[in-house]
């Protein structure tokens, strides 16, 4: 007989025990790195957050977009009442997937988004005004060696809004030799 009083259990599709000495988390992807970027006054097209996709066409841009406040490292002064949507798009390399043991993403949107791993969804919100940090671990088995892609489409709220902010921010974690984890 299994009794549970007042536990929540988490079960992800990697969960795992493992040995190591710690994990240790590289950031991929952080503030002020340079992506590729696209005005949404129309879609882009479909294979968009694909890696085969030819960005050459995008504009670049390091991450921290938006307007309205002077902390923006690319500044979307245009944005306000012609279009309400950025796509973007970044690649990172890992070397061995097998040593990744967790990822986060934590972004800055100030409406909804929807955040890609390699063409796949890996999370939606459809309001984050704040910074927020959300647990991907379940999408390692995506990973692919060596190049990868994280696309996210963030929306302003509203396309007149007196400002706009657009952070996002990945890390991966990985296994470190010796002891328990």
């Amino acid at each position: 007989m299994l009794c549970t009083i007042g536990v929540s259990l988490i079960f992800e599709q990697n969960s795992y025990a493992q040995i190591s000495d710690g994990i240790a988390s590289s950031v991929q992807i952080k503030e002020g790195d340079e992506w590729r970027y696209f005005k949404g006054a129309q879609k882009p097209p479909q294979n968009w957050n694909q890696i085969g996709f030819d960005e050459s066409e995008w504009q670049k841009g390091r991450s921290g977009f938006g307007y309205g406040q002077s902390l923006n490292n690319t500044y979307l002064g245009d944005m306000k009442g012609n279009y309400s949507t950025i796509y973007a798009r970044r690649t990172f390399v890992i070397n061995n997937i097998y040593e990744v043991t967790g990822m986060t993403l934590s972004l800055v949107c100030d409406g909804a988004f929807i955040a890609y791993l390699n063409d796949l969804e890996i999370i939606r919100n459809n309001s984050s005004r704040q910074a927020e940090r959300f647990n991907v671990s379940g999408f390692i088995h995506e990973l692919l060696p060596g190049k990868n892609i994280l696309s996210v489409e963030c929306t302003n709220d509203d396309i007149n809004s007196k400002d706009y902010s657009f952070i996002p921010l990945f890390e991966v974690h990985e296994y470190q030799e010796g002891g328990i984890q």
